[in-house]
This record gives C-alpha cells, sequence and structure tokens, in this order.
C-alpha cells in the first residue's frame, strides 16, 4: 500500500487533486511550524530582513532559469515525446537538465561577483551598510539552493506527468525540515548564517527524497548537450513563461526594495504573512491546478473542447467552494491565527498586529489567486505561454502603483493590499482573454453555484464570530491554549454552517466532494472489515 502511494499513478482529477491536498497540507504545517520557530528564535527584526532579503537572487534566478522551462512548456513536450518515442523522450530530459544547468551556473557566477552592487541598489537600498554586507555574504551561500532545486523541479516534471503526485508534494516537507535545522541546530554558532546554510540541506533533501520515484518510472541519467529542433521548441515555449516569472520577480525585488525603507522587520512582517496565507493557496489553489492540468492537456490533445470546458469548470466550483470559507476564516480570525502560530519567544504584541494586518490584506485576493493558477493552465495546455506574459505586465503596473502609494498610507500591509489588487485585475483579464478563445467557460453555472456559496458564507461569518466574541470572555485570550481554542472552535462551528447551508441548498460541488472522499475511504473500510 506505502509503495502504491509513493508510485501508484491516479487518474482521477478529484482523486490527484485530493492527495495533493493532503500531502500539501502536511507540508504547509512544517512549513507554519518553521516560521514559529524563526519567529521565536529572531523575532520580526533586522536579522530575518536580511534572511529574507538574501533569498531574492538566488529565487530569481531559479524562477527564471529553470521553473521558467519546466512549468510551462516541459509536461506537454515530454508528454507528446514519450507517446512517440520513450527513448527519445528520455535523452531530451537529460539534455534539458544539462542546457538549463549550463546557463544557471553562467549567470551564477555574475550573481555571486555582482551581488554587492545588486544588493545595494536593487534588493535592499534602504538597510544600513552593514546589512547589506550580511545580505550579501547569504545571497552567495543560497546560490547553490537552485542547483539542488533545480534538480528536484527536473523530478517534480517527470513524476507529474506519469501522474505520480504524492512525492512531489511532500518534498517541501523536507526542503523546510533543512532549514529548521539551521535555526535550531546552525544558528546559535553562525548566526543567521547558519540559517542559510538550513537552506542549502533542505533544497538537497528537497531533491533525494524524488529520486526513487522518477527512477521507478524510468528516468536514468545520461549525458547528452545538443542544442536541436526539441530545446528549441522547448524555448520557445519557455521564453514567454519566463517573462511572466519575471515580472512576478520584478514586483517581488520592487516589494522587497520598498520593504527594506520601512522599519525594521517590515519585510520579516511581510514575509510570515505571505506565508500564512499561501497556506490556504497552496494546499487548494495549486493542488488543483497542477491535478487539472494533465486534464487540461488531454483535452486540447483530443481537440475535445466540451471536455476542456467541464473539466475547467469543475475545477473553477470546487476552488470557490473552499475560497470563500477560507476568505472569511482568515479574515474572522487572523489575529487567532497570527498569535497562536507566531506569537512566541521574541516575536512581540507589535509584529502581531502589524503581521494580521497584512494577512488581511493578502485575504482579499485569495478567490483570484486560485483562479488564476487554472487560468494560466488553461492557457498552456493550448500552449499559449505569450498572452499570459502579457497581461502579467497588466497585473504588475496595477500592483506597483498600489504599493508605491500603499506603503506610505498603510506600511507593510499596503505592499499586500497592492499583490491582492493586483493578482484580481489579472484575473480578471485572463478569464475574459481565455473566454474568448474557448467560447465559453460555463460561467452561468459557476455563478448559480456560487451564488449559493456566498449564502452560505454570510451565515458562516455571522456564526463564527459570535462564538469568537462569546469564548473571549469565557476562556480568555492572554494564553496560547486560549487563544488557540477560541479560534479553532469558533472557525469550525463556522465550517459547519457553511456546509450545512449548502447541504440545505443542494450544492452539488458539496456533493460531489463528500462522494469523492468516500470513494476513496470505501476500499479501505472494506479491506478492514474482510480482515476483521
Amino acid at each position: 500500500m506505502v509503495r502504491r502511494l509513493l508510485n501508484g499513478e491516479i487518474k482521477s482529477l478529484p482523486a490527484a487533486a485530493m492527495i495533493l491536498a493532503a500531502a500539501s497540507l502536511v507540508s504547509r504545517v512544517v512549513g507554519v511550524l518553521r516560521d514559529r520557530i524563526l519567529a521565536g528564535e529572531f523575532g520580526a527584526g533586522e536579522k530575518l530582513d536580511i534572511y529574507y532579503a538574501a533569498f531574492r537572487l538566488p529565487d530569481l534566478l531559479f524562477q527564471l532559469l529553470v521553473l521558467g522551462a519546466l512549468s510551462a512548456g516541459f509536461i506537454p513536450m515530454f508528454t507528446t515525446l514519450l507517446q512517440q518515442d520513450k527513448k527519445s523522450a528520455w535523452l531530451f530530459v537529460n539534455n534539458v537538465l544539462h542546457i538549463i544547468f549550463i546557463s544557471f551556473g553562467i549567470v551564477a557566477v555574475f550573481v555571486f561577483v555582482s551581488a554587492p552592487l545588486l544588493v545595494r541598489t536593487m534588493i535592499a537600498p534602504g538597510f544600513s551598510f552593514e546589512a547589506q554586507h550580511v545580505t550579501v555574504l547569504l545571497t552567495r551561500i543560497m546560490l547553490l539552493s537552485p542547483i539542488f532545486l533545480g534538480i528536484s523541479a527536473l523530478f517534480t516534471g517527470i513524476a507529474q506527468t506519469f501522474r505520480r503526485f504524492f512525492v512531489p508534494a511532500i518534498a517541501p516537507i523536507f526542503y523546510n525540515v533543512g532549514i529548521m535545522a539551521g535555526a535550531l541546530f546552525f544558528a546559535p554558532r553562525f548566526g543567521i548564517v547558519g540559517v542559510a546554510w538550513g537552506v542549502i540541506a533542505g533544497a538537497f533533501l528537497h531533491a533525494i527524497i524524488q529520486w526513487p520515484a522518477v527512477y521507478a518510472v524510468g528516468f536514468r541519467y545520461t549525458f547528452v548537450c545538443v542544442w536541436d529542433e526539441k530545446m528549441r521548441a522547448l524555448v520557445r515555449l519557455m521564453v514567454p513563461r519566463i517573462l511572466t516569472l519575471g515580472i512576478a520577480n520584478i514586483e517581488l525585488v520592487v516589494l522587497t526594495a520598498f520593504a527594506s525603507s520601512l522599519p525594521k522587520g517590515s519585510l520579516s512582517i511581510f514575509n510570515f504573512a505571505n506565508n500564512l496565507q499561501s497556506f490556504p493557496i497552496g494546499i487548494i489553489g495549486a493542488s488543483y491546478a497542477v491535478a487539472a492540468f494533465p486534464s487540461f492537456s488531454e483535452a486540447v490533445a483530443r481537440n475535445d473542447r466540451d471536455g476542456f470546458i467541464q473539466s475547467f469548470s469543475g475545477v473553477v466550483r470546487q476552488l470557490f467552494f473552499f475560497m470563500i470559507p477560507a476568505t472569511v476564516i482568515f479574515i474572522a480570525l487572523k489575529a487567532q491565527i497570527v498569535r497562536s502560530i507566531l506569537g512566541t519567544g521574541a516575536f512581540d504584541w507589535q509584529a502581531t498586529v502589524l503581521t494580521f494586518e497584512t494577512v488581511q490584506a493578502f485575504a482579499y485576493g485569495f478567490i483570484a489567486q486560485t483562479i488564476f493558477f487554472v487560468l494560466v493552465r488553461g492557457f498552456w495546455a493550448y500552449a499559449d505561454t505569450i498572452r499570459p506574459s502579457i497581461i502579467a505586465v497588466v497585473g504588475a503596473i496595477a500592483t506597483l502603483g498600489v504599493a508605491f502609494v500603499g506603503r506610505n498610507i498603510f506600511g507593510v500591509s499596503g505592499l499586500a493590499l497592492a499583490l491582492s489588487l493586483g493578482v484580481i485585475v489579472e484575473t480578471i483579464v485572463l478569464w475574459i482573454v481565455l473566454r474568448r478563445r474557448v467560447g465559453s467557460l460555463d460561467e452561468m453555472r459557476i455563478v448559480f453555484s456560487v451564488l449559493k456559496m456566498i449564502i452560505a458564507a454570510i451565515a458562516m461569518g455571522f456564526v463564527t464570530q459570535y462564538i469568537k466574541y462569546v469564548l473571549a470572555s469565557l476562556i480568555g485570550t492572554e494564553t496560547f491554549l486560549g487563544i488557540t481554542t477560541q479560534g479553532l472552535t469558533a472557525g469550525v462551528a463556522g465550517l459547519f454552517v457553511y456546509c450545512g447551508v449548502l447541504w440545505c441548498l443542494r450544492s452539488s460541488e458539496l456533493f460531489a466532494i463528500g462522494e469523492g472522499i468516500r470513494r476513496r475511504i470505501r476500499p479501505h473500510v472494506e479491506q478492514l472489515e474482510l480482515f476483521e
């Protein structure tokens, strides 16, 4: 059973999404524990600001040179080649591996040498000279991490092509374990530099855990490095995607520079809040998008327009089902979430307030962020990476415009608000353009389902707020146990009301998800009954 879970093919979209979501849930929980350790050890101050700023350049290289090639074009091309000639497909994989990392090595050397100038002028112009010096040191150390993460990203693409979703989904757990080891064991001796070495250890674990899975489906290392027609085709697909990722990362670079000019700790608060909001986004939005991409690609390959629309509509409606209540919870219980997770050690009350205000600003864009993931993969399924790139420019302009003004009015939460408004604009434009291409995205059915969810969410919000205030007077909120009990009880009660109202309204999404869970559980229950 364990081998089947690790290496088994998952053909059902709901099943794949649920497995990805479950694995992502565990990964995100470990990520929350990582942030709690970092917050408790360092607080929201200059040291963590340096650590997060040092991430920007290594992550930029990874996003552009590695993820840009693998995210948009690799899976469709690899899938096609496997159907034609498996030997050619595996040679393509090895060729991609070598060409990407030759390119990465050349650029990494340039970044290593020019890191002082880049940090001083682009990444953290608002830092002190001493802080900039340490940021350069950490940046140079963490340039090693994209090497291992790039190998891991290639392994992820291979596994997902074969519909092996579980191992790639749990790989981030090991990445976070490495970072936690750095904070707990390396940092006491080496300071914040020890956390940077923990990042390298985590990136190595992220890659090595996936090796057995890709070996099982047929990957064998072969040295091949040629610039052939397949690579040219991949580059044609990846260039627009690189532009999209470049725009997104330029946004983060500019926002990091903005945060460096705000009071000390602002960059740490922004990253803590961003990590918290990525909890539901990663578990739900990314899981559904990753699971849906092969189905979208297959429908397009069969020229099955109705199949694409049906698959797209089902994914979007299920995303609304999850993300509407998630938005309510993160707005109504923002203080409880932040205090329960980060309120320890050196993380004081002022940092808590600034963080939950920033979390609320992020929550306004929850729904748009998850729909955005699916829309982009809809374009990728049609081998269209150009239009999302152009539309990304629109979102970037909106984001940076709001951030420039918002940081002076709202402080660090203004940066989160800017990202939320930017992704809302981008998602709306993507939807309009994809609809023109496909002809219909089943909007009437989506709207009818969402109206039911909004009614349920209103009831959920009232119940959550009422129980929150009642429990505050009964059990108090001065301790970890008190604040956590208050948040969990109010949140769970609200979710019960949400599902109860949708059951009364006969929500097809509620029943479909419930049936999917029953189908996954029933075989195991029957096995237990036979054993007894």
